[in-house]
């Protein structure tokens, strides 16, 4: 790190390096493509840089650009939620182990109507209180986050599960369980299927955000909303699935009904059989 120029070789594919390209419009990042980020190795470091790209001489025809990469163009479609507490006490890992995630914050991915599936983007990260000391300086080295994680889930009756037990079906969950990891922030890609035809649609095609610390916090944790308990930024992003807002799931005996977006607390549609002699 400490040179005044650095460089590096990486080999990629040409059918490759001419599909990611995309008219102008920042790099698809759904298909494969090499992003340059430089960087000091300590933050807040002000100054310049000259970055340069090149083709082996060897490789005819094929020619190298720069271009810098609009995170709003290409993924315009997001919403997010800022300096959300988690529950205190109680939360952690759904697992019907745990019943304290019965208190999880649930968040529905709301979409605009007539949208279809796609890829979505999740980030997620958590902030924790400063404890004893550090409250009045500047700890000396950073301290040991918890494991975090964000569970996808489809269909109301997830939420409804996790109300009542603190577990989701296994049939329910989107992209698999989540790796938690000790990290600040995390981010996961995870592939929302085309919505269910018929008046059950929403019944069956809600997509859920359950974001979660890996142990439940015991205790009184404080008031989050002031600053005593951890919080929590949670924000989704797709450039193919119209992502409108993120409604927080208030009620634990409806699932459905949420706290904006112009719920009505009205239940939602249920299945009627009919038997005819």
């Amino acid at each position: 790190w400490n040179k005044r120029d650095v460089a590096a070789a990486v080999r990629v594919p040409i059918e490759a390096a001419a599909a990611a390209t995309s008219g102008g419009n920042g790099h698809d990042f759904l298909r494969p493509t090499v992003l340059v980020v430089p960087s000091t190795f300590d933050p807040d470091l002000p100054g310049a840089f000259t970055l340069s790209a090149s083709v082996d001489g060897s490789t005819s025809g094929v020619a190298v650009a720069l271009e810098l990469v609009d995170f709003s163009q290409a993924f315009p479609h997001r919403a997010a939620v800022r300096g959300a507490p988690f529950p205190s006490p109680g939360g952690g890992r759904l697992s019907g182990s745990n019943p304290g995630a019965s208190k999880s914050p649930i968040y529905r991915v709301k979409l605009k109507e007539g949208g279809g599936g796609g890829r979505i983007f999740v980030f997620l990260s958590q902030k924790q209180p400063l404890q004893g000391k550090q409250q009045q300086q500047q700890p000396q080295k950073q301290q040991k986050l918890p494991g975090l994680g964000c569970f996808v889930l489809r269909g109301w009756e997830a939420a409804r599960q996790i109300r009542k037990s603190g577990n989701a079906p296994q049939a329910s969950v989107l992209g698999g369980a989540p790796n938690f990891t000790d990290l600040q922030e995390i981010s996961r890609a995870v592939d929302v299927p085309p919505p269910t035809e018929g008046d059950l649609g929403d019944e069956e095609d809600a997509i859920l955000l359950v974001p979660t610390l890996f142990e439940p916090i015991r205790g009184g944790g404080g008031d989050a909303g002031s600053g005593g308990g951890p919080t929590f930024d949670l924000e989704v992003c797709s450039r193919d699935v119209e992502v409108e807002s993120l409604e927080l799931v208030v009620s634990p005996k409806d699932a459905a009904v949420t706290s904006s977006g112009g719920g009505s607390g009205a239940k939602k549609p249920q299945r009627l059989v009919v038997a005819l002699p």
